[in-house]
């Protein structure tokens, strides 16, 4: 089935809004990880493709792989690694989207702490741009931490709706058709405050 168009693309896709995790230059929030360890598998990681068009907010699409059309029209990817957790700033469950080189760091944390999920960690944003901004985790003691399971859970199933490839066909559309400009964008991304 061939869906074109921004607008039937997203009836068919169906996605909820996911409520990310941000911070602004010298920021810093407490959090709890909502995931145990490197195995947990409400710790997802896709390749994604930054998708920009004529006067629209920027985007991403999951590739789909062997014969991805964003990939054989030279459209760059990157792994992106979504760690839910629970914000104590408006206490709300959120998505923060990261990348390799985080995942590099939290894997020092799980090394010298153990779960992620035992305790909260103060994290403080540093810098005014991506190219200088880094991110200071502080592990505070481990203490009890009971989550909504409800809205934990539906969270994650808006994360995992929002990161469902697309058929071919629809990217195909995306990246084809002019219809892209007749509408918004239903999940709304990290911008540019928010370093990959």
């Amino acid at each position: 089935m061939l869906i074109q168009g921004l607008k039937n693309i997203k009836n068919h896709m169906g996605s909820g809004k996911l409520n990310y995790f941000k911070l602004k230059q010298n920021e810093s929030a407490l959090v709890r990880f909502l995931v145990t360890d490197a195995e947990d598998p409400n710790l997802i990681a896709v390749y994604e493709h930054d998708l920009s068009f004529r006067d629209n907010p920027p985007f991403t699409a999951t590739c789909i792989g062997q014969n991805c059309p964003l990939c054989a029209k030279g459209i760059a990817k990157r792994l992106a690694i979504y760690f839910p957790l629970y914000d104590k700033r408006d206490n709300q469950y959120k998505i923060w989207r990261r990348g390799v080189k985080f995942a590099e760091q939290i894997e020092g944390y799980l090394n010298k702490y153990g779960e992620l999920n035992k305790r909260d960690y103060q994290i403080e944003r540093k810098g005014t741009n991506i190219q200088n901004t880094t991110y200071n985790l502080y592990p505070e003691d481990p203490k009890p931490f009971e989550p909504d399971i409800e809205a934990f859970e539906e969270l994650m199933i808006n994360l995992k709706k929002s990161l469902a490839p697309r058929t071919k066909e629809e990217l195909i559309g995306l990246v084809e058709g002019n219809d892209l400009l007749d509408g918004a964008i239903e999940v709304e991304i990290p911008d540019e405050d928010v370093p990959f």
